[in-house]
């Protein structure tokens, strides 16, 4: 399956290889960490609900909201079906 371009002028999220992820994995298994935390987005987030919850969620549900405004952009310039909600 071949992906869509990305819309002109959305920013190119950094993401952890689903190998670097899988090894982050097994190494805290191996450890047993009790938590694990992949990206720093992940991170951030973390650390911001920790000192102030609401904000967290409501930055949670923004980044969410642009994500799926964005998706919809892609898949309409892709030609695909409207995604269902």
């Amino acid at each position: 399956v071949e992906a869509p371009k990305m819309v002109a002028g959305a920013k190119q999220a950094k993401t952890t290889s689903a190998d670097a992820a899988g090894r982050m994995i097994v190494d805290a298994i191996e450890r047993v960490t009790p938590r694990l935390l992949i990206g720093s987005d992940v991170k951030s987030i973390a650390r911001i609900s920790r000192v102030a919850p609401m904000r967290a969620i409501t930055l949670i549900a923004d980044k969410m909201k642009n994500l799926l405004a964005t998706e919809d952009v892609v898949v309409r310039e892709a030609g695909w079906p409207p995604i269902p909600r």
